[in-house]
């Protein structure tokens, strides 16, 4: 999503001034804690909240971005990242909706069953090193209820987006078995149940790469793993969360 084309950007340069009018403070979100550097004062984040109008008014459609407020290109990268997730979420998934809506059932939503689809975001953590930000989202058009968490962290200096292994040394085999560790500590009832093909969570962890494993910094430094439904086990499990544990050995933080 890093690449936009000339009409995205436009759009991007258009919608920033006001994107800068609604500020939050940037502040907070157990696991394996990273230091986040000098204690010099954190950037300041704002949350956007962009409502759509799905055509129902018992049907909400809304999506949150954060805004880096200060002038740097870092900011300008950081910006253009999360303007362009919202564009997409505009011009996509409005569409969707609305079809939804035209094929629901009649009296489908209702005051008494609404239909959903909303992205809230969350700024997790807030340093001189990094940002990192949650955008949770849930679902619902009738039927059941999707709902999860994406994470996403930043290099403060670039604006670059990080993934595991730019914070964390070792191979992927090592930062995996840390992984690993997390959900045998937290989910032990889930780790050996297997799927109609015969695969654990620990199998279909294995099959990922590292860059693909999604995450956020919590407060204090802690990066927590996020796994969809259905992304390790069985819809039933929902989503799984998992702080990697505190008493592992790391070397010092890459960034």
């Amino acid at each position: 999503m890093r690449k936009q084309n000339a009409s995205r950007r436009a759009a991007t340069l258009l919608l920033l001034p006001a994107l800068l009018l609604s500020l939050c403070a940037c502040g907070p979100g157990n696991g394996r804690r990273i230091k986040s550097g000098a204690a010099a004062q954190a950037p300041s984040v704002a949350i956007r909240h962009f409502d759509l109008d799905a055509g129902n008014e018992n049907a909400e459609l809304f999506f949150e971005i954060p805004v880096l407020t200060e002038a740097s290109s870092a900011a300008d990268r950081f910006n253009d990242f999360f303007l362009s997730l919202y564009g997409d979420f505009a011009e996509k998934e409005l569409g969707r909706v609305r079809e939804i809506l035209a094929s629901a059932a009649p009296g489908t939503p209702s005051a008494e069953n609404p239909y959903r689809d909303c992205w809230t975001a969350q700024v997790r953590d807030c340093s001189q090193r990094w940002i990192s930000i949650s955008l949770s989202y849930d679902w619902y058009m009738g039927g059941v209820l999707d709902y999860g968490i994406n994470g996403y962290a930043f290099d403060r200096l670039s604006g670059e987006r990080l993934y595991l292994n730019d914070l964390l040394p070792g191979s992927e085999d090592r930062i995996k078995s840390v992984i690993a560790c997390g959900l045998k500590e937290k989910y032990p009832e889930l780790v050996e149940m297997a799927d109609f093909q015969g695969n654990t969570p620990l199998d279909a962890l294995e099959k990922l790469t590292v860059p693909e494993i999604d995450f956020f910094i919590a407060e204090g430094g802690v990066i927590t793993v996020v796994f969809d439904k259905y992304e390790l086990a069985p819809g039933a499990a929902g989503m799984l969360i998992v702080p990697l544990p505190g008493d592992v050995a790391w070397e010092t933080v890459r960034i």
